[in-house]
């Protein structure tokens, strides 16, 4: 899919956290979290979590980044830990529907002489504008990792 396609959501979300590298281990229940059993003990095993009631979200799920105020927050903090990514620009224009525009920056003191950029421009929310700067990076970052 492409990134201007994304909507606030679980998809964008799921997206950006496949982006920051995470996967859910496959020792662990995703429904609940818990410790994945041997098939006929009790616990929760790779077909049947034990937990009841179920809770009403996932374990498995990624955070609401494009939603949610804190969780893009933690995305901040992970693209910069775990990709040398930072904010260079988060802007709000007022007047404008969709007012928000985020640009990225890497590559800074890293033996080059300019950093390299990503933006996002137009987006209905600052956690989007984020989210698709990010996934805008990922993406360039990659390409260059390749050349």
């Amino acid at each position: 899919m492409k990134i201007k396609d994304y909507t606030a959501g679980a998809e964008i979300d799921a997206a950006v956290h496949a982006a920051l590298g995470h996967a859910w281990p496959e020792s662990r229940c995703g429904v609940c979290g818990w410790a994945i059993e041997p098939e006929g003990s009790a616990g929760c095993t790779t077909t049947s979590c034990s937990l009841r009631p179920p809770p009403s979200r996932r374990a498995d799920e990624p955070p609401c980044y494009s939603t949610d105020p804190s969780a893009m927050l933690v995305l901040i903090d992970q693209m910069r830990s775990l990709h040398g990514l930072r904010i260079y620009k988060l802007t709000n224009d007022l007047d404008s529907p969709r007012p928000w525009r985020c640009a990225l920056e890497w590559g800074w003191g890293v033996g080059r002489i300019s950093s390299m950029f990503a933006a996002s421009f137009g987006e209905e929310s600052m956690q989007m504008a984020v989210c698709r700067a990010f996934l805008h990076a990922r993406r360039l970052q990659d390409t260059e990792g390749q050349q």
